[in-house]
């Protein structure tokens, strides 16, 4: 059975950390010292990760829409769309398709 609401609830707290990957990645397509990015968006990652553990909700999109560095480099609305976990599927497709296989080969048998 899937929980969509647990699924989802969980997407917006945390998918942002991983969809921050993206952010970097155009960060430094745009010019940007890629490590000096790096520990600013780790800086903020880890002030949010506190309020989130403290129940609170996820300020990492507002934090790295707001900074003056990243602003440099990318606009508001570019950010928020590399920010979007929703967006950030990796090689989830590739992975699916080899658990289908392993399935449908265990059942065969």
């Amino acid at each position: 059975q899937v929980h969509r609401a647990g699924i989802e609830r969980n997407l917006a707290s945390y998918g942002i950390f991983a969809a921050s990957e993206r952010l970097l990645m155009e960060l430094g397509k745009n010019g940007a010292n890629r490590q000096e990015m790096h520990e600013l968006i780790r800086e903020h990652s880890l002030c949010a990760w506190a309020e989130v553990q403290a129940g609170k909700p996820n300020t990492l999109k507002q934090m790295l829409c707001e900074d003056a560095t990243i602003r440099a480099y990318l606009q508001k609305e570019a950010i928020e769309a590399l920010l979007d976990a929703n967006q950030y599927i990796g090689d989830s497709p590739e992975r699916t398709r080899k658990v289908i296989e392993e399935i449908r080969d265990v059942l065969s048998r």
